[in-house]
């Protein structure tokens, strides 16, 4: 190890007690500490370390103890979070991780020159012949490991299960990258669909696996003290044993009980394993209960969005002027609720969750076609606003099936047609009509041939049938032949 980076790393994360720790919530982390040190101060490490685990387990926290780290060697650190219901967004994690640091990366040619169009908003050219997306990496690659030449560099990808496709091909490619001066940590939720074979993808090209365990009872009996100074053994051993040990779901139990004004005695004690279910969705509905309006406006705006995100769009969204929304983003942060920054977000995706299942269903629909707007009227991408036009009920909105139609050829620009075939399935069932409904299907059989879907036949004697002029039907059938050709079914 380095000298130096270990030794202060392992002193101020994991010599530090609960009570002065940066990180109080690392309770029984030591090992996983370690590990962490020692992956970002080997001069000859490359590769990844993955940090695997349940929700409220501890990932994020050990993603933040690896952004301290780093301060030690001078690591750059670039940051970038998966956001629920983000994954049709293509790029969008990598947008948020590289689009900056690679702006400056010299020289711009070949794959590596079309990689960077994809960082930009939107996209400014089409994208080569073949397998784009394939080029693109390829490049990416090439200009990450020039990045790391000019500054060593620490990427950190939270929640990388929610990821889109293309960003988490990306993170697996560089993971077995030989890349000198990158280091890579990256945190996937157990459970989710796509977490197995991501896990799984990422082992397999070198990356090393670091999974956080339930505390046990003394652990948890410190993280209850420091929330409720005094607490019983019972009443400890009764938190421990309602959470199972999960430091986030023991911090949410505490604050539950503290708001209901349950002592931490032996009396209390009989009352946690009643008070424990729900406990996260009864606490954020408590302290969003207590919001001045704007405040709780925000805070829904915030649910909606998903994730880190700019001020700016959420006060857009919650119809707040600038100064009303800082006001209202400092209330949430008081209460607990809003982690503020240049991108703010909810404490913790459980908590996020929990503030967007209050959310009634319509109203939720509302809000997410609102939210596209919002997104649009603040320089964001219209990839990143049709994202919320998927989760909104059809209207009959021609602007809708509009906004998928650009957001589905950005797509195909960024070289994901499986993205594309999505919006495009959505903007058909807004409906989309007249000749908007022969453009959809033409583009939707385009983007299923280009991602080898045997519907794309179907799609296109669609599109042929929908045309509205003999020039419709001639460009729809040349594309039908095209992708009968392309599935070998035309001799």
């Amino acid at each position: 190890m380095t000298p130096g980076i270990g030794t202060r790393a392992i002193v101020s994360l994991v010599g530090a007690s609960a009570a002065t720790s940066p990180y109080p919530s690392l309770v029984e982390r030591d090992g996983e500490l370690r590990i962490i040190a020692e992956h970002l101060s080997e001069p000859s490490a490359h590769g990844a370390l993955l940090i695997a685990g349940e929700p409220g387990i501890g990932k994020t926290a050990l993603l933040n103890a690896a952004a301290q780290v780093a301060r030690g060697p001078g690591l750059r650190v670039l940051r970038a979070t998966g956001r629920p219901r983000g994954d049709s967004v293509s790029f969008g994690v990598l947008r948020d991780l590289l689009g900056e640091p690679l702006e400056t990366v010299r020289p711009r040619q070949g794959a590596a020159a079309h990689a960077l169009s994809v960082l930009r908003s939107p996209p400014d050219g089409p994208m080569p012949h073949g397998d784009a997306r394939a080029q693109m990496l390829h490049g990416l690659v090439w200009l990450v490991e020039h990045m790391c030449v000019d500054q060593p560099t620490l990427l950190l990808i939270d929640d990388l299960q929610w990821a889109d496709e293309e960003s988490a091909a990306l993170a697996v490619r560089l993971a077995g990258a030989e890349v000198q001066g990158l280091r890579l940590v990256t945190a996937i939720r157990a459970g989710e669909a796509r977490s197995v074979a991501l896990t799984a993808d990422l082992l397999d090209a070198g990356a090393r696996s670091v999974t956080p365990t339930a505390l046990t009872a003394p652990g948890s009996a410190l993280l209850v003290r420091e929330r409720l100074p005094g607490a019983t053994t019972a009443f400890c051993d009764a938190c421990h044993h309602a959470t199972a040990g999960n430091p986030y779901l023991l911090r949410a139990l505490c604050a539950h009980l503290f708001d209901q004004g349950i002592p931490p005695d032996d009396a209390g004690a009989r009352t946690v394993a009643d008070s424990a279910p729900g406990a996260v969705a009864d606490h954020v509905a408590r302290r969003m209960g207590r919001l001045p309006a704007d405040a709780a406006a925000l805070a829904e705006a915030f649910a909606i969005l998903a994730g880190p995100q700019r001020l700016e769009t959420a006060a857009a969204l919650a119809t707040l002027t600038p100064g009303a929304a800082a006001a209202a983003a400092f209330t949430l942060a008081e209460h607990g609720l809003l982690r503020p920054g240049p991108l703010s977000a909810w404490v913790h995706p459980l908590a996020e969750a929990a503030a967007y299942a209050r959310i009634e269903p319509e109203r939720r629909s509302d809000l997410h076609r609102a939210a596209a707007h919002a997104i649009r009227s603040t320089g964001g991408t219209a990839t990143a606003a049709a994202a919320h036009l998927l989760m909104c009920d059809p209207v009959g909105d021609p602007a809708i099936v509009e906004a998928l139609l650009d957001a589905a050829r950005a797509a195909r620009q960024d070289g994901s047609p499986a993205a594309a075939c999505r919006l495009l399935r959505r903007a058909l069932d807004e409906p989309a009509r007249g000749d908007v409904r022969h453009t959809v299907l033409l583009e939707l059989g385009q983007a299923q041939a280009a991602h080898g879907d045997p519907a794309a036949p179907r799609t296109l004697i669609d599109a042929v049938d929908a045309a509205g002029s003999i020039g419709q039907r001639a460009e729809a059938t040349i594309a039908l032949c095209r992708a009968l050709w392309g599935f070998g079914r035309l001799a």
